[in-house]
């Protein structure tokens, strides 16, 4: 997998994904099937942030990115899905494509969703700022079903 992917920290709470000038949507769906995995080793909550400086691979993002929403919506320990960079802040048309993605997602399960965070930062410190200042969002875990 050469999309740049690994826990960030030691205890576990947040994964990093690092895309690069040569992320394609298969190595995506490589990542996303790591952190599932990942996620199902661990019984805490997590926070996964997407660091992009450089934008999405070419071709079509919307199934792509609607399946990965899937699998994070599906797991219930991840809570705060960052998309941290120029790219993701700065660039409209990203925007709106992560957040339709979400959106129909949203729409198919509302009761897995209940309580998560799709957010957008302009630099990987500030999303970093942010967990550590809100943490892993406890609540979440009892909204999601995972009592």
């Amino acid at each position: 997998m050469a999309t740049p992917v690994d826990w960030y920290d030691d205890e576990h709470t947040i994964i990093k994904v690092t895309i690069t000038p040569t992320s394609t949507w298969e190595e995506y769906h490589q990542t996303v099937e790591w952190i599932e995995t990942e996620a199902t080793k661990v019984d805490h909550l997590i926070n996964v942030i997407f660091h992009d400086e450089v934008g999405m691979p070419k071709g079509n993002p919307i199934p792509h990115l609607k399946k990965g929403s899937e699998v994070f919506f599906n797991l219930p320990n991840i809570t705060t899905v960052i998309i941290a960079g120029s790219q993701g802040v700065n660039n409209a048309f990203t925007r709106v494509i992560l957040t339709t993605a979400a959106r129909m997602v949203v729409a198919t399960m509302p009761s897995k969703t209940e309580g998560r965070q799709l957010l957008f930062m302009a630099s990987l410190e500030e999303a970093l700022a942010y967990i550590k200042q809100n943490g892993s969002r406890q609540d979440a875990t009892t909204r999601s079903g995972r009592d």
